[in-house]
């Protein structure tokens, strides 16, 4: 861990950081959203961000895109957001990460969760925090990878993510929103050393598909 790395984590102490890693459309936001539901379920103060989040208000301050909501941005305009995403970086290899340690100081929570973990900088960071990583990976019924059609697979944003060595990996197939939401309560209810209700069937970490 490099030294640059230490000094953007910030200096709150957090009960639980969680890294959601992925490639483009491959569940990182939901599966986060779900381990937030579950943390404050049992009584966390959480704060769930993600690396896009700071880029965008970037971008949408300096004119780039028309509209704070990632929702409604257009092709062009992620393409934009890629850009200055990887400009930065260039720049800084931490500066998103210290974007995020600046909002998580300021939301002083007990648990942070963030999506979009994609370099191998950004996984030190989350380590630095005394966090885990968990990486998404989506496949078509016949096993291919999924790819989002609005992103190049050869940027570094997306191709980096194939070489970064996460705490738990989770492969889920297309049309399984259920179950992968299913893993994400087994790996909140895992970190918080939880044991499920008598009433809730115990999920497994192995789709219908066969992959792990």
């Amino acid at each position: 861990m490099s030294e640059d790395t230490r000094t953007v984590q910030g200096t709150r102490k957090l009960k639980h950081f969680i890294g959601v890693a992925g490639r483009a459309r491959h569940g990182k936001t939901g599966f986060a959203l779900t381990l937030e539901s579950m943390f404050r379920s049992a009584g966390y103060l959480v704060h769930t961000c993600g690396f896009s989040d700071p880029i965008l208000r970037e971008a949408f301050s300096m004119g780039f895109v028309s509209t704070s909501t990632r929702e409604n941005l257009t092709r062009d305009e992620i393409r934009e957001l890629v850009r200055l995403g990887n400009l930065r970086r260039a720049q800084d290899e931490n500066y998103w990460c210290r974007a995020l340690a600046r909002e998580i100081e300021e939301e002083a929570p007990d648990v942070a969760i963030v999506h979009g973990l994609r370099f191998g900088n950004e996984i030190e960071w989350a380590h630095a925090w005394g966090g885990k990583v968990v990486r998404l990976e989506r496949r078509h019924l016949n096993g291919a990878r999924f790819v989002s059609p609005d992103r190049d697979p050869n940027d570094p944003t997306e191709a980096s993510i194939d070489s970064i060595v996460p705490d738990f990996e989770i492969v889920h197939f297309e049309g399984q929103p259920d179950w992968l939401a299913e893993t994400a309560k087994t790996l909140a209810r895992y970190l918080m050393q939880l044991r499920p209700r008598l009433s809730e069937p115990i999920p497994s970490f192995r789709s219908p598909g066969g992959c792990v």
